[in-house]
């Protein structure tokens, strides 16, 4: 919320700010790529009614500021050439854009799976040691949530080397990288991603209120969102009053190296099983109480950056790695309760070995504790025994209860809207070819919603750039969690289907990944065969190459002789069978795989499950031929319905000649787990 309360100051800052000089919005900056469209947008500040002159190349444009110091023009860049380029825009000063290229843009967005950087990715040794690519560029937009629409985003153009591309979207890179080695011109790739959204803070907050279904929920949220500045800054002033009051302030110690410090004596410490499970687990009273313990940290995780999660805390904490302060919560600080505090480790103080972690909490009206189910250090899980000491104690409270903090609020990027307005309005009309999309896993609870929401953004975002036509291409969720014996109702097998609907959208495609990923795993290592997935799309769909881009897609059903014929589409090459492994990916960095039990071992193809009027599922035996599939049991006699892939985690292996994966599906209308649901 603190983060969410400086965007907002920023935007009006930005808004009350003299156009004296000439300005462009960051996107607009050295390295950067510009689309050689006719009508390539290019935008920013000046003094009211002044003109302002353009230029690139031997192309330019006059325009003249309007009444609050805005100017937009568009430049036609085709035919211009590759560059480089100089940008210059002069008024009563000059701005000079150095290392201009002409090329293609696209914008790469969605949560942590587009947000996955090149850094993580399982090929990213080789790329990194690969000489710079100077033709493929790439704008990090830095995240930002906002309640009201930005005018400008924060970010740089940078080049793809070694310096600079470990910090790139490893599937946004992976799809330029095919697009310019095919079509050899550079490729710009604007990243507006964030991990762990819902796909309504990426659609504008117009758009959702203008769906009945959404609209009073939606404000509901923002006017609260809007309240909650003066409900926590009331709490503040009045918790400040209450200590002073009370006489319940914190006496906090010139040197807390004597409870924090690396190689202190701690036999007077006292064990204790952490987290709490509630607070009344909490032992001690009202004052400050020191929790800590030795964390081994392996070779892999050593010289990078950690994250903290320490879950709800009851009081106020600091915390020490190794004897220094990496983190801390004041009481004019807190954000509201329940707050779940999450603490970054700068990666120069993350060193293999042991370290050791200190929190110190204070309460003044109630036991120090730390509660809540989570407790880690990354994916390392801190639950278990730690070592905990009183530093000091207050008295039985005896004036007035200390007053409640207002109800936290979700995180800012949470809030419908937000991200839009922080993240995606600034950058438009900036003039891209189409965007690429991967995002789903937070919604999967609610996936039936996503059969509206999806659509909506593509639609919204359409809208907002005036492009009607403007291309769409996404990723459909890879196949993550365990493996299930039998057949089962499956939020992510919804929302696949949810994604596979947003096809009936012109202009739009689908990247089948269920092929690709991992059990334990929800951030697939294979990052290059989704980015060539898309960048097969693109190709064939946005530029005209004669290549297949979708794998088999089920077109129609009949019942032959107790048995349920299935046709396909997108069959390049033939429908193809892929050989089955005796084991599958659990967790392809760590080297975990698990044994594969067939669900239908003398099938020639797997992951498909059918019923009869009953609605029983039960797996089938499948074989292809021709362009159609074969779908039977013996325990079902007269069958109605067949699904394919239609779990978190299926076993499928039904591929077109081409290598591209089947989609699931299901050719049933029976209502799904997740219907209704918002």
């Amino acid at each position: 919320m603190a983060r969410l309360l400086m965007l907002m100051a920023i935007a009006c800052a930005w808004s009350g700010r003299s156009h004296a000089e000439v300005r462009l919005p960051p996107i607009f900056s050295d390295h950067m790529v510009l689309a050689g469209d006719e009508t390539t947008a290019i935008w920013g500040k000046a003094e009211p009614g002044e003109a302002v002159t353009i230029s690139i190349g031997d192309r330019q444009a006059v325009v003249q500021a309007d009444a609050t110091g805005a100017w937009l023009t568009r430049l036609a860049l085709t035919g211009l050439g590759a560059g480089p380029f100089e940008l210059t825009v002069t008024g009563q000063n000059t701005v000079r854009i150095r290392d201009v290229l002409i090329g293609e843009v696209w914008l790469a967005s969605g949560q942590s799976n587009m947000q996955f950087a090149m850094r993580g990715d399982k090929d990213a040794a080789d790329e990194l040691a690969k000489p710079a690519n100077p033709l493929i560029r790439h704008f990090k937009i830095e995240l930002s949530a906002s309640l009201d629409p930005l005018e400008e985003c924060r970010g740089e153009w940078v080049i793809a080397d070694p310096e600079h591309l470990p910090d790139f979207t490893a599937v946004g890179y992976y799809f330029a990288q095919r697009l310019q080695a095919e079509m050899s011109v550079p490729i710009g790739l604007i990243n507006a991603s964030w991990g762990g959204t819902a796909i309504e803070s990426w659609i504008s907050p117009d758009a959702l209120r203008a769906e009945p279904e959404y609209a009073p929920a939606i404000e509901e949220r923002l006017q609260a969102a809007r309240a909650y500045p003066k409900l926590i800054e009331e709490y503040r002033v009045e918790f400040a009053r209450w200590l002073e009051e009370s006489g319940r302030g914190d006496r906090r110690l010139e040197e807390p190296s004597v409870y924090a410090g690396d190689e202190i004596a701690v036999e007077a410490w006292q064990p204790i099983m952490l987290p709490l499970s509630r607070q009344a687990e909490a032992p001690g009273v009202p004052g400050a109480l020191w929790f800590r313990r030795r964390v081994e940290i392996g070779e892999r995780q050593a010289g990078k950056q950690g994250i903290l999660v320490l879950g709800d805390i009851s009081g106020f904490e600091e915390v020490y790695w190794n004897g220094r302060l990496v983190g801390a919560t004041r009481p004019e600080e807190l954000p509201g309760s329940p707050y779940a505090r999450q603490i970054v480790i700068p990666a120069d103080l993350v060193g293999s070995g042991a370290a050791t972690l200190a929190i110190r909490v204070f309460n003044p009206s109630a036991s120090p504790s730390l509660v809540g189910r989570v407790l880690k250090l990354g994916a390392l899980s801190l639950a278990g025994e730690w070592l905990t000491r009183q530093e000091y104690a207050i008295p039985e409270l005896v004036v007035r209860a200390a007053p409640r903090p207002p109800a936290a609020l979700s995180h800012p990027q949470g809030l419908p809207g937000a991200i839009f307005n922080g993240m995606i309005h600034p950058i438009v009309p900036f003039s891209i070819r189409g965007v690429i999309w991967y995002q789903g896993e937070s919604n999967a609870t609610r996936a039936w919603r996503y059969r509206t929401l999806f659509p909506m953004l593509i639609e919204n975002w359409r809208r907002h750039w005036n492009t009607p036509s403007m291309p769409f291409y996404y990723c459909q969720l890879a196949n993550y969690g365990p493996k299930l014996p039998e057949p089962a109702e499956s939020n992510w097998a919804e929302l696949r289907e949810a994604q596979g609907l947003a096809l009936s959208l012109p202009h739009t495609g689908q990247a089948v990944l269920i092929d690709i990923g991992e059990a334990g795993n929800i951030h697939p290592w294979n990052k290059q065969a989704a980015g060539e997935r898309l960048a097969r799309i693109a190709l064939a769909k946005s530029y005209g190459r004669e290549l297949a881009w979708s794998g088999p897609t089920w077109s129609s059903r009949a019942v032959e002789d107790g048995k349920m014929r299935i046709g396909f589409e997108h069959t390049d090459g033939g429908l193809v069978a892929h050989a089955i492994p005796a084991t599958h990916d659990v967790y392809i960095q760590a080297g975990r795989r698990a044994p594969l039990l067939r669900n239908s071992p003398t099938s020639q193809l797997e992951g498909f499950a059918i019923c009869g009027v009953d609605q029983k599922w039960v797996w089938a035996e499948a074989e292809i031929d021709g362009d159609s599939v074969l779908v039977w049991s013996d325990k079902v006699a007269e069958p109605v319905a067949v699904r394919y892939g239609w779990a978190d985690n299926p076993t499928v292996n039904l591929y077109n000649g081409s290598g591209l994966p089947a989609s699931p599906f299901r050719t049933d209308s029976f209502t799904l787990r997740t219907f209704g649901l918002r």
